[in-house]
């Protein structure tokens, strides 16, 4: 699932979900290949 979605069944920002992965409350499973994450 992308970051909106992510945000939508969260009812969290996006910015809020990107925090706390910077700060390691949160791991988005990255492809190899791609810039996208996976929540």
């Amino acid at each position: 699932m992308n970051i909106g979605t992510a945000a939508q069944k969260s009812g969290l920002p996006p910015k809020t979900i990107r925090y706390y992965e910077d700060i390691g409350l949160l791991t988005a499973d990255r492809a190899a290949k791609r810039y996208a994450r996976n929540w």
